[in-house]
């Protein structure tokens, strides 16, 4: 009779199960691992949002308490300042009116407002082109009047000029 070790086969056979089974366990612990990490930093993302949210509330609850101990104000400083955001909505209205025309003969250089009253300074390719561009302007219908108060040719032929105009119903805001 013949004798078959076959323990050398089972021992193999054994290691790589082992070793199998070594790898699963393994991935399953670095998976593991992967997904606290990732949990964690999620998380602490969504605390540091939420703390960021608290110290704005935070803020707004002492600005909301400084506005309500100044709240007694009397009602002619209420008017200032309702006449104030009229203005404030009026210079917004004319920087939309100005930004949606854009013409490339007519360049405004600066502006500058005084209360109720802005001016304009710039140039153009000729009287033409401002007047063209005067007549089409959108953000005049913000005004009464605007008055050219200087218009000069230059040598380089371009025309510089300054306007000046007054909001409407600033007469009821500025008396």
């Amino acid at each position: 009779m013949v004798t078959i070790n076959l323990l050398p086969g089972r021992q193999v056979k054994e290691h790589h199960e082992n070793s199998s089974i070594k790898k699963i366990m393994g991935f399953a612990v670095l998976a593991s691992i992967i997904f606290y990490c990732c949990s964690h930093l999620g998380l602490q993302y969504q605390l540091q949002q939420i703390q960021r949210q608290s110290v704005i509330l935070e803020q707004d609850k002492k600005q909301y308490a400084v506005m309500r101990q100044t709240d007694t104000v009397s009602a002619a400083g209420c008017q200032v300042s309702v006449e104030i955001k009229q203005l404030q909505l009026q210079l917004v209205n004319l920087l939309h009116n100005m930004s949606a025309q854009i013409s490339p003969q007519v360049c405004f250089i600066e502006m500058h407002r005084q209360q109720a009253v802005m001016s304009w300074q710039g140039r153009a390719h000729s009287v033409l082109d401002l007047t063209n561009f005067l007549l089409q302007w959108r953000a005049a219908g913000l005004f009464d009047e605007i008055k050219v108060s200087h218009i000069q040719q230059q040598r380089n032929h371009f025309v510089t000029f300054r306007l000046r105009g007054e909001f409407r119903d600033s007469a009821m805001l500025y008396g």
